[in-house]
């Protein structure tokens, strides 16, 4: 009778230990896309530091610059930041009637190591 207590109370004890250890280790809540955030992203930034201050992301992709003359939001983007490729990594956050862009590149490091080199928004169903 004493053992089944005693099982019993453990039990209940490691319930209780593993409910106060989840609650108190949840990591700090994911930053959440904010205008005033956006406007503080920099050239030079890495992706943590972005997604630190915007959290992630709704769309990433990988794309290469046309060579000749074209229209859109990518237009903003030095080519001289890209490398022999014209490759960069871009970013797509929605806000309201905004899509937000950040882009990743560099001619010199490779992927894993881009960081921030433009950004540009402009208004959710336009057409370029």
């Amino acid at each position: 009778m004493k053992s089944a207590i005693i099982v019993t109370l453990i039990i209940i004890l490691i319930g209780n230990i593993n409910t106060a250890m989840s609650q108190n280790s949840t990591s700090k809540p994911k930053a959440k896309f904010s205008v005033n955030a956006y406007e503080q992203i920099s050239s030079g930034m890495t992706r943590t530091e972005v997604r630190k201050r915007v959290g992630d992301p709704s769309t990433i992709r990988v794309d290469s610059l046309p060579k000749g003359p074209f229209f859109g939001p990518q237009e903003g983007i030095d080519n001289n930041a890209l490398d022999s490729l014209r490759r960069y990594e871009e970013w797509q956050y929605e806000h309201k009637d905004t899509v937000y862009l950040i882009w990743f590149g560099d001619p010199a490091r490779e992927k894993g190591a881009w960081r921030t080199i433009g950004k540009n928004s402009y208004p959710k169903g336009a057409v370029f």
